[in-house]
């Protein structure tokens, strides 16, 4: 014979542990005074990560490869040693417990010829134990402005114009740019270098 009394008793605590649930899964769900921001992110990515320019130049202090070169700095030594091979400027102190360095390195360029020039970077939360610094390019002509130094430390000197002679071409040399960026992660950096399309 079915226990009346015990059915309903389980039935009640059913419909009230559900009507619990139902109470506090709302209250996970209600609105937010402010939208959600996890920080800067690109779609597909990570939270951003800090990354900050702190030494850059069109000239090597002494020589180096014209080929150019990516190389990822983990102590103040191997920094130094580097540092020594592109500049004499002083910098502020780099904090090698929090972070790292990146030396992009654009390899020799006739100031003359079509080239690629970095224009933007950018560093994000990659997989575990892992930052994505993105260095996205753009395609330069090559012309030169004439009003322009060519001891600039950037890559205003280089202008879409075509109204520069060849003379004027031709005594402007060659440039070497290179970036020294610090990047606020001990974790393993992942290049992705951004060209353009031709």
């Amino acid at each position: 014979m079915i226990n009346l009394a015990a059915l309903n008793k389980q039935t009640f605590n059913i419909f009230f542990s559900a009507l619990v649930g139902v109470v506090m899964l709302q209250g996970c769900g209600g609105q937010r005074d402010e939208p959600f921001d996890p920080g800067e992110s690109n779609s597909s990515r990570g939270a951003a990560v800090t990354i900050t320019k702190i030494i850059s130049g069109d000239i090597p202090f002494t020589a180096v490869s014209p080929e150019g070169n990516l190389v990822k700095i983990r102590d103040l030594d191997t920094f130094e040693i580097y540092r020594n091979k592109y500049t004499n400027e002083t910098h502020e102190a780099v904090d090698f417990v929090t972070g790292q360095v990146l030396l992009v390195d654009l390899g020799e360029k006739n100031a003359c010829e079509r080239k690629l020039t970095l224009k933007q970077y950018a560093a994000y939360e990659g997989s575990v134990n892992s930052v994505i610094v993105v260095l996205d390019y753009a395609d330069v002509d090559g012309t030169i402005d004439s009003s322009s130094s060519t001891s600039s430390t950037s890559s205003s000197s280089i202008s879409s114009s075509n109204s520069s002679s060849n003379s004027s071409c031709s005594t402007a040399g060659t440039t070497h740019p290179f970036y020294f960026y610090y990047v606020k992660s001990r974790d393993e950096i992942i290049v992705e270098e951004s060209v353009p399309k031709p």
